[in-house]
C-alpha cells in the first residue's frame, strides 16, 4: 500500500464520546491517515492550534472558554464558539486553515454568523452521516492545500 497523506485535525469538542468515536471512523479510511488533535475547550483549542498548526479544525460552538475552570452556564453559549473561529480568522498565521463548525445548533441565523465569521462548512451533529464528515474534512484539507 502507498504511503497516505496525513490530515492534522485539531477536534475542538468537550464530548470524550465523540471525540473517540470520529477517531475510530477516521482509522479506516483507506485515503488518508488522520492525526487528531483533541481539545476540551476553547483555550487548549487555541493553544494547540497555535502549537500544532493543524490542516483542518472541527470545532464544536457552545464549549467552555477553560474547562479547568468551574464554568457556569452563561459561559456555554455559541457566541464562544464564533468568537474562537473569528479569532482563528483574523490571524494570519491560521486564517488559512479551514474551520468545520460540528454543532447540535441548527437555526439558520447560527448558521449564517458561522459562515460570515469564516467557517469552511457547517453540520449539524444529528444530521451528518459519518461518511459525510470525512468527506467534508478531506475536502477541506484539499481546498487548503492547492
Amino acid at each position: 500500500m502507498a504511503d497516505l497523506k496525513t490530515i492534522k485535525v485539531l477536534f475542538v469538542e468537550d464530548e470524550n464520546l465523540l471525540r473517540s468515536l470520529f477517531s475510530e471512523l477516521f482509522a479506516v479510511d483507506e485515503e488518508y491517515k488522520y492525526q487528531i488533535l483533541g481539545a476540551m475547550d476553547l483555550k487548549s483549542g487555541l493553544e494547540n492550534l497555535k502549537k500544532e498548526k493543524p490542516d483542518v479544525v472541527v470545532l464544536d460552538l457552545i464549549l467552555p472558554y477553560d474547562k479547568s475552570v468551574a464554568s457556569s452556564k452563561e459561559d456555554l453559549s455559541e457566541k464562544m464558539g464564533l468568537s474562537f473561529l473569528k479569532e482563528v480568522k483574523s490571524d494570519p498565521a491560521t486564517s488559512k486553515i479551514p474551520v468545520i463548525v460540528f454543532s447540535n445548533l441548527s437555526d439558520i441565523e447560527t448558521k449564517r454568523l458561522a459562515h460570515e465569521a469564516g467557517a469552511y462548512n457547517y453540520l449539524v451533529k444529528a444530521s451528518t452521516m459519518p461518511g459525510q464528515f470525512t468527506e467534508i474534512i478531506k475536502d477541506a484539507f484539499k481546498s487548503a492545500h492547492q
